[in-house]
């Protein structure tokens, strides 16, 4: 193998202020490489200058050589390949023919021959294919021109970021213009296909080849519904800066009017967040003006002082039931409109919050608005593992108010404690928690008690066994566990009849909860328990990385005695036993799951 270095007239200079009579330092230090990587950046190499190697080498290096066999020519970060290579040096210009390939800028371009002037960055290449590996991008063209600056043009395009052999979609063009520096490209006679079906035909269609966001309109949308028409959606992207955009989406509805959608965003080394705000300005139906506000704003300093807002109004009840494309936005009831301020340290932090809402009624199905907190302050203190002990504690004052319920407030002092045993084979955890409640509350409501005091100890121990057995898993290598579980709870019986409700709501069963103490959430409702849960679990891992192919479990909860605690309108359990729960997830091969 024969390799040259070739140094441009322009290249070739004296080192400033060395003597004409002295040897000049050389300019060029060659490295034998044995791999040559195309990926080598631009400034790894001197300027100018142009690499040569092959099997064999012919001709005048001054005028014109021919390189045969496993032919290489790089200048400038640009390396060609290919059977054989005719090297031009008066224009520049690099023929290259059999197996021909261009790497540059990440990108490498294949077709049976190309031309190519390697200092202008021109030239031309046939029946070609292409790969841009930062992007994911790839394609093929019958003809690619190179137009210099990571420019190009492609003839009978075809382009996909999907990965090789997974074809969901593609664009398909009678020519395509890419600029690796703006990271855009516009397609002329353009068609995009999805799983193989044109969903989109457009004379021109433009699209981004990186990461690089850019202003323009996005994908439009068209419905038809009996409650708007015909709904057509024709979103604007303006990309006001790296941490500002702005997004307007017209939505033309023939029976109701045009609904402006508007979205900024920000973000900052501190902060970030999201204005909405949709309006239509005169609904036909209604004959009025109809609006939704949603804010969302987020503080976080090195310090620990952090802060936030989320803030949702709508003009009327039925907004999201009009104008929601999908049936859970319609199925909105209850908008949060919160604001706090907290500061978070290692092993502590603090919060104050503001809690209201906007409550959407529907009168065929009205339902009670939340109680709202005006305001909530919480003092939260943890211990992750000292000596063994796992330790928090918690305290709560919360001023709850309603416009038809009775107001109070309500003081928690929420103290817990564990010693985790964790081995290879079995665990048990000890947990015990106390938890003291004290009410304000009117008195003219309450004569005989304005300020009841409630203090509730829980204890719980949950504890297992993991046996494990070599197994397959359609084919692969597995291990399979066998995890049987007991969990006991117990909470002595505490008088609640008299406490009101402020945010207190029966769990749903799911087998998660079988291994909670309390069967309510919140504070104003702690069960009276002494309950065993019997559960067994089966997994199965994957011998070679570690993931989980399937997991099994069934469990149920068992009582003792009978349910004295209750919500306002429960009805007590009668049975000694919880509904008998299973769940299965598995993975079936890499696409499937069940």
């Amino acid at each position: 193998a024969v390799l040259l270095a070739l140094q441009s007239p322009a290249g070739a200079q004296a080192p400033s202020g060395s003597s004409p009579t002295e040897p000049a330092a050389p300019s060029l230090r060659l490295r034998m490489d044995p791999q040559l990587s195309e990926r080598a950046a631009p400034g790894q190499q001197p300027a100018g200058t142009t690499f040569a190697r092959a099997r064999s080498i012919e001709g005048t290096i001054d005028d014109r050589i021919v390189l045969k066999g496993d032919a290489e020519i790089r200048r400038d970060g640009s390396v060609l390949r290919g059977d054989r290579i005719t090297y031009t040096h008066a224009t520049d210009e690099v023929n290259v023919e059999g197996n021909a390939r261009l790497y540059r800028e990440g990108a490498v371009f294949a077709g049976p021959r190309i031309d190519f002037r390697i200092e202008a960055q021109t030239g031309a290449m046939p029946g070609a294919n292409f790969t841009y590996a930062p992007r994911q991008g790839r394609g093929d063209a019958s003809l690619i021109e190179f137009l210099g600056g990571q420019q190009a043009r492609m003839t009978e395009a075809r382009f996909t970021t999907c990965a090789p052999g997974d074809d969901a979609w593609w664009i398909q063009a009678e020519k395509i213009e890419f600029d690796g520096i703006e990271e855009s490209a516009s397609a002329s006679g353009a068609r995009l296909y999805f799983q193989g079906v044109p969903i989109i035909a457009s004379p021109v269609l433009g699209f981004p080849v990186g990461d690089r966001r850019r202003s323009g309109f996005l994908t439009p949308s068209l419905g038809l519904s009996s409650t708007l028409g015909t709904d057509i959606r024709t979103p604007y992207y303006w990309n006001i800066a790296p941490n500002y955009d702005y997004t307007i989406a017209p939505r033309v509805m023939t029976k109701r009017g045009v609904l402006f959608e508007n979205e900024f965003r920000f973000l900052q080394p501190t902060m970030r967040g999201t204005l909405v705000y949709n309006v239509i300005p005169d609904d036909r139906e209604l004959d009025r003006s109809r609006d939704n506000t949603a804010i969302r704003y987020e503080y976080a300093s090195p310090s620990g002082l952090a802060g936030g807002i989320n803030y949702n109004r709508v003009s009327d009840d039925n907004y999201f039931v009009d104008f929601s494309e999908t049936i859970v936005g319609s199925s909105n009831k209850v908008l949060p409109q919160d604001a706090f301020i907290a500061y978070n340290q290692a092993y502590w932090n603090s919060a104050v919050r503001v809690t209201k809402n906007q409550t959407l009624q529907d009168p065929l199905a009205p339902i009670t608005p939340p109680y709202e907190r005006v305001p909530q302050a919480v003092l939260n203190g943890f211990v992750a593992d000292w000596r063994g002990i796992e330790a928090s504690a918690m305290l709560d004052g919360t001023r709850f108010e309603h416009p038809t319920l009775e107001p109070g407030d309500r003081y928690v002092a929420d103290l817990r404690i564990a010693y985790p045993w964790n081995a290879p084979g079995w665990f048990v955890v000890p947990r015990a928690r106390l938890v003291s409640r004290a009410y304000s509350l009117e008195k003219n409501l309450h004569p005989a008690d304005s300020s009841p005091t409630v203090t509730t100890p829980m204890f719980s121990l949950d504890s297992g066994l993991i046996f494990e057995r070599s197994t397959t898993w359609f084919g692969r290598a597995a291990e399979q566990t066998l995890e049987p579980r007991l969990y006991y709870a117990y909470i002595p019986y505490r008088n609640q009849n008299d406490l009101p409700n402020f945010d207190s709501a029966l769990v749903d069963l799911n087998y998660a909860q079988l291994f909670n103490e309390n069967i309510y959430s919140g504070y104003d409702r702690i069960a009276e328990a002494n309950n065993i849960t019997l559960a067994l679990g089966t997994r199965i891992l994957d011998s070679e990385t570690g993931a989980e192919r399937l997991r099994a479990a069934v469990g149920q909860r068992f009582y003792s005695g009978s349910q004295r605690v209750t919500l306002p309108g429960e009805t007590p359990r009668t049975g000694d036993s919880s509904d008998l729960l299973g769940g299965v997830t598995a993975l079936l091969g890499t696409t499937w799951a069940i």
